[in-house]
């Protein structure tokens, strides 16, 4: 994954697949950790946006789904920082993606 920018308060699903060494990685009984802060100052507790992802879309081709909610993305607008970390099984926890999160504010504002 890259960077990523979104409206506030909308709905949003990442697909992302786990690789190792160019090899989808088997996620099963792993715990994907989905986190959006401010800065690297702050501590998880004073995440923006907080996600523990423990049930995988394929967990044998590395495939997980993250979903944010319309009051997960319910925000200040500004640039932020993300990041993709990985338990796996035995404890072992690994970095898998780290970039900007950028939360714009919505043009459309009217409803159905």
């Amino acid at each position: 994954m890259t960077e990523i920018v979104l409206p506030r308060k909308t709905t949003n699903l990442f697909t992302v697949t786990i690789t190792n060494n160019g090899s989808v990685q088997n996620i099963t009984g792993w715990t994907v950790f989905f986190t959006v802060k401010k800065s690297t100052n702050q501590t998880d507790a004073e995440a923006l946006i907080s996600k523990t992802i423990t049930t995988h879309t394929n967990p044998t081709l590395g495939i997980t789904t993250i979903t944010l909610s319309p009051s997960d993305t319910d925000v200040l607008a500004g640039n932020y920082l993300y990041d993709i970390t990985l338990l796996d099984t035995t404890g072992n926890r690994y970095a898998a993606y780290a970039d900007s999160f950028i939360i714009l504010d919505y043009i459309t504002q009217r409803s159905v």
